[in-house]
């Protein structure tokens, strides 16, 4: 089994700028950058079973069911883990279920995690940067549904960690280098 690898997740509602950040910061840190999004995406673009149901969740702005899930990201994070890379997770976990199922599972493997990076931002800050984003899946009215979505699914896990006393928050209604500098410092202290 490998020494404690550096393992963070990266949090925060959909325009928050976290998916721009956890690159950003895994480049930084030279640690894997794991996203769900991009995880699904994919095997949706591959055609593959999982992947085209996980489209149809995405389409209606719903989260993909958590055994689906967390099947594909643990292995995904066994195989990282067993190739002695740290890791930064975006996207995942979702819901108090993933996170529980995922604790056990770094358990399992020896891992525990340093850090959780909440990037906290304002609705209205969400709303102007989405607007701004152009996707196909960011209309108005799909936005405010994965917002809400977020704020019933999503947002207790802050809680679930703040408990386990990792939680490092970031204030994500800055400009994005500034949104940077403020999670590496904060980081840095967490993980000595």
């Amino acid at each position: 089994m490998p020494d404690q690898l550096l393992l963070m997740i990266m949090l925060g509602a959909p325009g928050s700028g976290k998916g721009t950040q956890a690159v950003r910061l895994s480049e930084e840190l030279d640690i894997a950058h794991e996203s769900s999004g991009d995880a699904f995406r994919k095997a949706s673009s591959d055609g593959t079973e999982a992947g085209l149901a996980a489209a149809e969740f995405f389409e209606r702005g719903e989260l993909v069911p958590d055994e689906t899930v967390c099947r594909v990201m643990i292995e995904q994070i066994e195989d990282l883990i067993g190739c002695g890379r740290g890791i930064l997770l975006d996207g995942f976990p979702r819901t108090l279920g993933q996170a529980v199922r995922l604790e056990e599972s770094l358990g399992e493997l020896g891992q525990k995690l340093d850090a959780v990076v909440h990037i906290d931002i304002d609705r209205a800050e969400i709303m102007r940067r989405l607007s701004l984003r152009g996707r196909a899946d960011d209309s108005e009215e799909v936005v405010r549904h994965r917002i809400d979505v977020y704020d019933e699914l999503t947002r207790p896990l802050v809680d679930f960690y703040r408990d386990r006393d990792v939680v490092v928050e970031i204030d994500g209604n800055e400009a994005v280098d500034a949104v940077h500098d403020e999670i590496l410092d904060k980081v840095r202290v967490a993980v000595r």
